[in-house]
Order: structure tokens, then sequence, then C-alpha cells
């Protein structure tokens, strides 16, 4: 014992370890535990920011990020240790350095120029949340929490949207949004957070073969919230986002009864769909549920003419240049130079890559989304399920989308990445 290391009546107590001792000073202030936190808010304004990564514009969520990638720093400067993957990160490095290189001949340079830094900071967005993450089941899980609660604040002013809305005549589409997001994203990252709602944290630990006995009562929560933000991603009108709640909701709703029979489990899939169904008849118009393809369509007839104009404006110009590409981000001016047609960018994620990346591209690409989804099936029980949902409902949304500009995708992958680490713990 210590001679120092007394109690407060004088006599001689238990010595605390150096390590205790740093840990218990440096509590209040850890700088580990604030980077935690703002990483995790950083997390809630994904769904209802449309600035990407940290560009001008971003308002509070710029700030955030900011502060939190330099906690993260201090961090690691400190001396903290994470099990932070090789692979992915390596992967990620040389999609970025790819990137940066088609510069040199790029047909827009201003455009990749921008492009590029806006994919060098969501990269750094996804590598703050391997670092929140990796290794820990409940850090993973609290990541989850703050995106569903961001998506709820998009439901909430979406609900706010739809009740200030003017009366409209049934014919008339309203394809509602907030925050200035555009429509099919709005959308589509709320049919993600539908995807995550099992991974939530909560429910009751058991051990050994009562770990796999339902619990109604969280089923019941979950199975509220999958209904309040199932709706909500109906109100923009998004084709794409709705093809992928249907995959959320019956991915949610089938992993919420495990240990059931299964008679039972796809009797509550099938309530969960036509209570959605349901809710959108009652609060969508009849010409957005025929966009998205509820009812039989009236009036206008909606066909994917103009993307498909753009996919075959797309192919053309990478038969060009098919090996490395126009440049990141330069598709869209370079479709309107070549073609005469409106500048819009490829809407896939893969072709949209493919063009402006090249063939090295989009490996590149499929090395870091195969690096994501190999993390998502080594994750612990109660995440793996819900990540690879929310993967199929992003490839839904990747075919009609360019979200390899969006926050989503790149938290997704940092996500998956870090459960991909963490080790399995008791419900």
């Amino acid at each position: 014992m210590r001679p120092d290391a007394r109690t407060s009546s004088g006599s001689p107590g238990p010595a605390r370890s150096p390590v205790r001792a740093r840990r218990a000073a440096s509590s209040t202030l850890d700088p580990g535990r604030i980077a935690a936190a703002l990483v995790l808010l950083g997390i809630a304004t994904i769904p209802f920011d449309a600035a990407a990564g940290l560009v001008p514009g971003a308002g509070v969520a710029k700030g955030v990020w900011a502060l939190a990638a330099l906690g993260v720093a201090l961090s690691l400067v400190l001396g903290e240790r994470r099990p932070l993957p090789r692979l992915p990160l390596l992967a990620t490095i040389a999609f970025l350095a790819y990137a940066g290189l088609t510069y040199a001949w790029s047909l827009e340079p201003a455009a990749t120029a921008q492009r590029v830094t806006s994919l060098v900071l969501l990269a750094l967005l996804s590598f703050t949340i391997v670092w929140l993450a990796a290794g820990r089941e409940e850090r993973a899980r609290a990541a989850v929490a703050a995106y569903v609660a961001g998506a709820l604040v998009a439901a909430a002013a979406l609900a706010v949207e739809r009740v200030r809305g003017p009366a409209l005549p049934p014919w008339a589409m309203v394809r509602l949004t907030a925050f200035g997001l555009d429509q099919n994203d709005l959308a589509c990252s709320l049919a993600i957070a539908v995807a995550l709602l099992p991974a939530l944290p909560g429910g009751v630990r058991r051990r050994g073969p009562a770990a796999r006995r339902p619990d109604y009562g969280r089923a019941f929560v979950v199975g509220l919230l999958a209904l309040v933000l199932g709706t909500a991603t109906l109100l923009p009108g998004s084709r794409a986002a709705t093809v992928g709640l249907a995959l959320a909701a019956v991915a949610t709703a089938y992993q919420l009864l495990e240990g059931v029979s299964r008679p039972t489990r796809l009797l509550f899939v099938a309530l969960l769909v036509l209570a959605l169904w349901g809710v959108a008849l009652l609060v969508l118009d009849r010409s957005t549920l025929g966009r998205i393809g509820l009812v039989h369509p009236t009036g206008a007839s909606y066909t994917p003419t103009v993307r498909g104009r753009v996919w075959r404006d797309a192919w053309d110009v990478f038969g060009r240049r098919p090996l490395f590409g126009v440049g990141i981000g330069s598709f869209a001016a370079v479709r309107e130079r070549w073609t005469g047609n409106l500048a819009r960018p490829a809407h896939n994620v893969f072709l949209g890559v493919l063009v402006e990346g090249g063939v090295v591209g989009l490996l590149l690409l499929l090395l870091v989304l195969a690096a994501a989804v190999a993390g998502a099936l080594r994750a612990p029980r109660r995440l793996r399920g819900p990540l690879l949902a929310a993967w199929a409902v992003w490839a839904v949304a990747a075919s009609t989308l360019t979200w390899e500009f969006n926050k989503a995708t790149w938290f997704l992958v940092g996500l998956s990445v870090a459960a991909g680490t963490a080790r399995e713990r008791l419900r």
C-alpha cells in the first residue's frame, strides 16, 4: 500500500492505479467523450442536412462536424487506441487519391476540384464514425439512434409542410419536402432509417437461448416508429424510396419478432405493410399515389424518360473515355457541351462513377463498398440484419440518385466498417 493513499479519517485507503487517476482527473474534459458526443450530434443532422460534407452552406452541421473531427484528431494524438480496420481505410484512400488524380485530365477541372473536396470531407465524416463505434457495439447502436432521431426531425418537418400546404384538387400532385432537400434524397434517407430501426439501443438483456425470445414491448415501439417514418417516406412521392421502404418494412418487421414462429412473423410483416398502405391512402393525393405505384395512376403518365435520356447520354460519354473517364464531377457539364442537353448528373452512382472515373474509378468504389458490406456481414447479430437491410435500400436509391456525394452513403460505410470490428454483447 502506498503511504500517501489515505481515507478521509487519515487511515490508509486503497491506492488507485495511475491510469484510473488520470481518467478520473480528465473525466469532465475528456476530448474523446466530447468528440463522441459531437459525432453523434453530427449524425443526427444527416437525414435533414442538404449539404455534402463540410462545404459552404452546411450551416450548423458544418460547425458540428468540424469540431467533431478536431476532437477525434486530438483524441488520437493523445494516444487513444481503436481497432481501426486497414483494408477499408486503404480502399477509401485509394479511391480518393484516384478521384483527385482525375483532375489532371478532367474536362471540367473546377467541377472536379469541388467534387473531390466534397469526397474528402465525406470520407473524413465516415472516419469519425469508424472512430466512434470501432470495437463497441453500444456505440454503433447509439449512432443508429442518432440517425433515427434526425429522421424523426425530418418526418416532423414533412408533417408540418403537409398540414400547412394549400388545399388542392385530388388530381394535383404535391411532392413535399423540407429543409431545402431534394424529395428523392430526403425520402430515401428516411427509408434507410426504417431499415436501421431494429438496431436501436434498448430491450431486455438475456443470456443463452432466452436471448432469442421476442420482446413484444420493443416490437410495438419500433413498429410504431416504422409507421411514422414510413408515412413520412411516402410524402415526397419518390418511387425509389417507396421500393426501398417496402424492403425496409419487410426486413424490420421480420427481425423484430425473432424467436416466434415463421407464420406469426409473416403476419406481422403483412400487418405493418398494410398499415403503411392504409396511412398512405389517407395522407397522399391520388396523383402522388399513382406516381409511386400504390394506386392506378391518373392524369399525367410518369415515365423515367428524363433519367433514360441521361443514362443514354452517359453511356455515349463513357464510350469516348472508357478507362479513366472525363473527371470526377464533370459529367453534367460534359453532357451539355457534347449533346446540347441540359446539364444533369448521371442519376446513378455506379454509372456516374463509371463515366467520370472510368473503369478504374468504378472498381475502386466497388472495393470501398465491398469492404463496408463485408463489415456489415461480420457485425454482431443485432446490427447485422439492419445494416444489410439498409444497404439494400441504399442500392435502390443508388440506382436512380447521385449518392456517391451523399452523407447517408458515407454514414453507412463508416457504420458498417465499425460494426465489423464490434464484439457481440448480451441483449
